[in-house]
């Protein structure tokens, strides 16, 4: 796209140049008057034919790289909005209370997993008797009980902690291999801006670039994290930090559409907007897909 803008360009200006030179009173130099048309109707013909043969390779370049955006927006958008909130089960005084309840217990767990059994068990016993609201001599009797409710919440929250870690696998991909691509999308396209349809559009891309590229550098740790995890090379509660400190970043308690205030994933509302007026704007077939339908995070 950017080649045929630029051929349309310089065949535009040598063809515009020659015409005017051909009409133009001014007397010819070094050639004669009729050598110096001959020359000069022959760089109007040539401009003019590469103009209109670039104008045609711009118009498929344009549509092909529109389509091909979109469709790799899509991929981006729902991996952004796939990703997964934290629900912390309240067994504390507080929400802070309880995280600090649960990271406390599967640091500790982890600790003992490498550095060997121990009888002191004090973050476990505290999740216990918080949990179960008893004293300390019935800690033994609800730990060995495969179904009490200490059991079964930590079984929750382990099968929670996986189901989110594999949405932020699922969003990068083979290392962010769908974000990638849709910039490298963004670089290729190259608008003749002509009228303010064609100058809104570049416009959007350059917006819905600056939110891929900043979502890509703000999640990529915690990414790298989660594939850590995968590995078993960090436990439960190395990650159940890392992924909330995350969620702070995309999502967000905004005023919604119907007045209430519910969690929004704020990258993936932010990356949609553009990416729907762009939409509304291009000729794909795609167009349709964006213009008719909520986001399925909403």
């Amino acid at each position: 796209m950017k080649l045929a803008k630029t051929n349309m360009m310089v065949s535009g200006i040598v063809g515009s140049v020659s015409l005017i030179a051909y009409l133009s009173p001014v007397p010819a130099v070094l050639l004669t008057a009729e050598q110096m048309n001959a020359v000069l109707l022959a760089l109007l013909g040539a401009g003019v034919s590469i103009f209109f043969s670039s104008l045609c390779t711009y118009r498929y370049e344009r549509k092909r790289l529109e389509n091909a955006f979109l469709e790799a927006a899509e991929r981006v958008l729902s991996g952004l909005g796939g990703l997964k909130e934290c629900a912390i089960e309240s067994i504390g005084e507080s929400r802070e209370a309880s995280i600090r309840l649960f990271k406390e217990y599967f640091e500790e767990e982890e600790t003992l997993r490498v550095l060997g059994p121990s009888d002191s068990h004090e973050a476990r016993d505290r999740l216990i008797q918080t949990i179960e609201r008893c004293d300390e001599s019935q800690i033994g009797a609800f730990l060995d009980t495969p179904h009490s409710s200490f059991n079964r919440c930590i079984e929750r929250m382990k099968r929670q902690i996986e189901s989110i870690v594999d949405s932020y696998l699922c969003l990068c991909g083979d290392e962010f291999e769908y974000h990638d691509r849709l910039l490298g999308i963004m670089e290729e396209v190259d608008y003749v801006c002509l009228c303010p349809r064609s100058l809104r559009r570049r416009q959007l891309l350059k917006e819905a670039q600056e939110f891929v590229s900043k979502n890509k550098e703000s999640l990529d740790p915690v990414v790298r994290r989660c594939q850590l995890f995968k590995h078993e090379d960090i436990g439960y509660g190395e990650i159940l930090a890392d992924i909330l400190e995350a969620e702070k970043k995309w999502s967000s308690n905004r005023v919604a559409r119907d007045g209430s205030r519910a969690p929004i994933n704020t990258y993936a509302d932010d990356l949609y907007r553009p990416i729907r007026e762009f939409a509304s704007l291009s000729t794909s077939p795609l167009r349709a897909h964006y213009c008719s339908k909520k986001p399925g995070w909403e």
